[in-house]
């Protein structure tokens, strides 16, 4: 076989090939385990896609933080991730804004029940009522709010 120059590169090129199935296989093998952990570490955290929710801004935030290459509109421009988390520090202030509304709001209706001969009916306090009998409360102290004539007395 030494002799035999064909034979040698025959040989050869049967362990080159044998050398280049088992990289190939590892690649895959490699790559499937890859996209497992990927799909694992990625998918319970994606949320469920609505631009109301500041945690899915923040979400696309870090994405795009953790990627290279896209991270500005054009050259001259601020950062992408600082305009997404910006809007989601806009949607969470909005939110707890429209939280501290309904919470005056409900307020100012059960002061207005309260200040009537209804609320001394026994068994009609506020917490008791049914709420369709506080909806009439509330949508009036909903529109005082909405002439702006509401203000928190604990201010």
């Amino acid at each position: 076989m030494k002799d035999d120059p064909a034979a040698l590169i025959r040989e050869c090129t049967s362990q080159i090939r044998a050398v280049v199935d088992d990289l190939l296989t590892d690649l895959a093998e490699t790559e499937n385990a890859r996209q497992s952990a990927q799909a694992k570490v990625f998918a319970p955290q994606l949320p469920e896609p609505d631009p109301t929710k500041p945690a899915n801004w923040r979400f696309a935030a870090d994405v795009i933080a953790a990627a290279d290459g896209f991270s500005r509109f054009r050259a001259d421009d601020t950062l992408v991730v600082v305009h997404l988390r910006r809007e989601a520090d806009r949607l969470e202030a909005a939110q707890q804004q429209a939280d501290a509304d309904e919470e005056l709001i409900e307020k100012a209706a059960r002061v207005l029940y309260e200040r009537t001969d209804w609320s001394g009916c026994a068994g009609s306090a506020w917490d008791a009522l049914d709420s369709a009998y506080q909806k009439p409360w509330i949508d009036m102290a909903r529109a005082l709010h909405a002439a702006n004539l509401l203000r928190d007395g604990e201010k």
